[in-house]
């Protein structure tokens, strides 16, 4: 049984919250932003699609092959587990080698945890935005350019991407895996101590994901998981209506606000029960918030247009990844 939620989380304190973000800097609320009133869910989970086609599932994986082929110093290549037909399940892991780390000053002794983030998508299948298939490239192109992803990194920050969670579902154009199970339903519940992990894409990547965790002494910050199409951004808790901790709530809202500056001030944010009217059990974002005690989203893109907004999307990972270590 994986680990209950921490005990932390409900005592996690205002001053925690800056602690986390370093030296973040609240971006002003935007015009329009999510008010809890008049948003009515008319997006059923079983016809959503992103109206947005990518390329076949190998093409993906040869594009970070090549990445990591050709930047072998900081982009690791990881074959994490087989989808339910067979298909590799792939991911890259990004940080930088020792020697170009920046030590805090004073040094701590002993090393504190690494920052890490973890992005994933298609999840559901037939949602890919192509957003989370083309941040490998832009974090290896960009990682000395970019003021605030070159400080996550040098500052000891990993990144790990998984462009398709679902390669079955992805190659199908469906919402499902191969065995037409929902992967976004087959998280572990720990707050309702509901074990699921039934299905081998979903259990694949937390076994991962825990292994890294432990072995390179991290603390994972913020997930994000990218969807469509909803508009909207979408934290904790997916399962219950229950708001979450003031301390924890602000901290999301930082994030939220930060998306409606980069990316669309027309774009909505709250819990999914909130914005979405349902409360859905097994989520990826419950599990790696409970899990992990990390910021959790999900991202919900804008039908067919979503793919056209990516130069918005890394300002707002530039932006989140400077906010990570201080």
């Amino acid at each position: 049984m994986r680990g209950l939620l921490h005990n932390r989380i409900t005592s996690f304190t205002w001053f925690a919250v800056f602690t986390w973000f370093g030296s973040v800097v609240l971006p002003a609320p935007m015009p329009g932003h999510w008010t809890g009133e008049g948003f009515a869910a008319s997006l059923q989970p079983e016809i959503a699609d992103s109206g947005i086609v990518g390329p076949a599932y190998g093409e993906i994986e040869a594009e970070l092959k090549t990445l990591a082929d050709f930047h072998t110093s900081t982009a690791e290549l990881v074959t994490y587990g087989a989808s339910v037909e067979g298909r590799n399940l792939r991911g890259i892991k990004i940080k930088l080698p020792a020697g170009r780390l920046i030590s805090p000053t004073p040094p701590a002794h002993p090393p504190g945890p690494r920052p890490a983030v973890v992005i994933t998508g298609s999840t559901h299948g037939n949602e890919y935005l192509n957003i989370e298939d083309r941040l490998p490239r832009w974090i290896l192109e960009n990682q000395n350019t970019s003021p605030g992803l070159a400080k996550f990194l040098k500052g000891g920050g990993v990144i790990f991407i998984i462009p398709i969670l679902n390669p079955d579902g992805y190659d199908r154009r469906m919402r499902t895996n191969a065995h037409d199970v929902d992967l976004n339903r087959d998280f572990d519940l720990l707050p309702a101590n509901e074990s699921n992990f039934k299905e081998p894409e979903s259990r694949a990547v937390a076994n991962w994901l825990d292994r890294e965790i432990e072995e390179d002494n991290l603390e994972l910050k913020i997930s994000v998981d990218y969807h469509c199409c909803a508009d909207s951004l979408l934290f904790p808790w997916s399962y219950t209506e229950d708001s979450l901790p003031q301390g924890l709530l602000l901290a999301h809202e930082i994030v939220a606000r930060a998306m409606q500056r980069f990316i669309d001030p027309n774009y909505t944010f709250g819990s999914t029960g909130q914005v979405l009217g349902y409360t859905p059990r097994g989520t990826s974002k419950d599990y790696y918030f409970a899990r992990y005690n990390a910021l959790s989203f999900t991202f919900e893109g804008q039908y067919g247009e979503e793919n056209k907004k990516f130069a918005q999307h890394t300002l707002w990972w530039d932006y989140i990844l400077s906010t990570l270590v201080n």
